[in-house]
């Protein structure tokens, strides 16, 4: 006799997903930068020069004197002979006082005032040295002034721009699960 038996099958649920994945996308604009340089400020300054020329040693030598050098120089002078003039007059005077005893006394005195010395003619050169003209000179000056200014750097950050996408996944019924019964043997009435 066979035994009755109830089989059964079963079969899984299976889920499936599918995934949704899109790119992300970054971009980074460059950051904005502005940058200007003033110029330096430079300031030039010059004292002039001067050149100051004394010719008055050259001109000297030329006997072109001013008025009071000319009377110092004629004093000087005048003090340096002064001891001499006397003499020669005192000994005029004392040939003047032996008039009577002949010899011509008065011709040599007249022949000694009156005759005026021989000059010579000398070759010169006027000025007489060349440090009679005196030069001096004082170069100008030359002040410059640099001022730098700093450059002046303005820049701001952009931010980045991110794109992304939500992702996303659907879950499905990939098989349906299921049971499944089979009698195997007599028939049973379940009725009476």
């Amino acid at each position: 006799m066979i035994p009755s038996m109830l089989q059964y099958n079963i079969t899984n649920a299976r889920t499936g997903i599918n995934y949704n994945q899109p790119v992300m996308n970054i971009k980074q604009p460059k950051a904005t930068l502005d940058i200007k340089q003033p110029k330096a400020d430079m300031t030039i300054s010059t004292t002039p020069s001067k050149l100051l020329i004394d010719q008055t040693e050259a001109f000297a030598a030329m006997d072109r004197l001013d008025p009071l050098r000319r009377a110092k120089e004629y004093v000087d002078k005048i003090m340096a002979e002064y001891p001499e003039l006397v003499k020669k007059r005192a000994r005029q005077g004392d040939q003047m006082m032996r008039i009577e005893n002949g010899g011509g006394a008065i011709a040599a005195i007249a022949k000694e005032n009156g005759t005026p010395p021989m000059k010579q003619m000398v070759m010169g050169f006027i000025p007489k040295t060349p440090f009679d003209v005196k030069i001096d000179y004082q170069p100008s000056e030359v002040n410059i002034d640099v001022r730098r200014n700093a450059p002046v750097i303005n820049s701001s950050v952009n931010r980045p721009q991110i794109d992304i996408p939500r992702w996303s996944a659907s879950i499905y019924m990939e098989q349906m699960p299921s049971i499944d019964f089979d009698y195997l043997g007599k028939n049973i009435n379940l009725n009476g």
